[in-house]
């Protein structure tokens, strides 16, 4: 999902499934499970609030956002200020991946994968059957 033409357009021509948005409301348009990690890429940081909301409300197992600290705590400051509950508001991530201070987006996305593939690790380990998110 992206507001960005050129990017849906390249992701259909390698053969990928891209949705264009025209509102911000639309950022919430998708499924969500258990089995679904949730990652918010976006600059202007107005298209993630719904999507982030909607992903950790629904029970996504991972939900991040990119950003620095500062950034992650204005989002959690407004999405408390506009009624989202704070249990659903400290399920999302921010600063996103294990190495949270990299500009390269290749090291910034291989980061974030491991992160992912560290929560879902523990969300599938055999104790953690019962606390599934």
């Amino acid at each position: 999902l992206t507001p960005d033409a050129e990017i849906v357009a390249k992701i259909h021509a390698a053969g990928g499934t891209a949705r264009l948005l025209h509102m911000v409301t639309q950022a919430a348009n998708f499924a969500v499970d258990p089995w679904t990690a949730c990652v918010c890429l976006f600059h202007d940081h107005d298209w993630e609030a719904d999507a982030l909301h909607h992903a950790a409300a629904n029970g996504a197992f991972y939900v991040g956002a990119m950003g620095s600290v500062r950034t992650a705590e204005t989002r959690r400051t407004a999405m408390l200020e506009n009624g989202v509950a704070a249990a659903v508001v400290a399920r999302i991530k921010g600063p996103i991946g294990l190495m949270q201070r990299s500009r390269d987006p290749g090291t910034l996305a291989l980061s974030v994968l491991a992160e992912i593939v560290d929560d879902y690790n523990r969300f599938t380990a055999p104790s953690s059957q019962s606390e599934a998110p």
